[in-house]
């Protein structure tokens, strides 16, 4: 997933140690995941995303392509087998 945390960062003037308690990492981690040292799971992005009040799209790169574990394909289809089950149910 292709996300430029630093442009983020500035856009919504937050620092990384609000990032780090926002997502719930150590400042360190949060250091690494705006340096690109490391990558931001979904699920930290989908924390930010709630904590902004912004839609998850939002916030990564206008790439067309994405990169998500297995881990984090398997948490989209259960989110969006319950939305589905909301959906059919209010119809």
């Amino acid at each position: 997933m292709e996300v430029n945390l630093k442009k983020i960062l500035k856009d919504y003037n937050m620092l990384q140690k609000e990032l780090a308690y926002v997502i719930g990492v150590k400042e360190s981690t949060a250091s690494n995941y705006v340096s690109g040292a490391r990558k931001i799971s979904l699920e930290s992005m989908m924390k930010l995303a709630k904590h902004l009040n912004v839609p998850l799209d939002n916030l990564i790169s206008d790439s067309e392509t994405i990169t998500i574990t297995k881990q984090e394909f398997k948490k989209l289809q259960e989110a969006k087998q319950v939305f589905d089950e909301f959906f059919e149910k209010y119809k």
